[in-house]
């Protein structure tokens, strides 16, 4: 997959990280997860990885964890109520944009 100028503009600051440069965005673009968990949070780690061009699909269901599933790797962690649900939410993306963008869970 060869980025457009277009998508190349949109995502110039990931790219720019070495953790991620151009084949990684690559790997992000070409990506697929599922994401479970409970409201808001669910939608707002959704949100989170679709910006950084993650294809993303939100399973609903009773359960107290994220979960982000996809190409053959799960990402999970615990949420407690206040402001350490965030702290969690934020750990949990990074892992997960980091890993597709190495290749470790990356479908494609």
């Amino acid at each position: 997959m060869s980025l457009s100028d277009e998508l190349i503009d949109q995502y110039s600051r990931q790219i720019l990280l070495p953790e991620v440069d151009y084949q990684g965005q690559e790997r992000l673009l070409q990506a697929q997860v599922e994401v479970a968990g409970p409201e808001p949070w669910r939608s707002w780690l959704a949100r989170y990885l679709r910006a950084a061009g993650v294809a993303v699909r939100e399973l609903t269901g009773p359960t107290d964890q994220l979960t982000v599933e996809g190409g053959g790797r799960r990402w999970q962690r615990a949420l407690t109520p206040g402001p350490a649900a965030l702290t969690a939410l934020g750990y949990l993306g990074a892992a997960v944009l980091l890993d597709l963008a190495q290749g470790e869970g990356a479908q494609g």
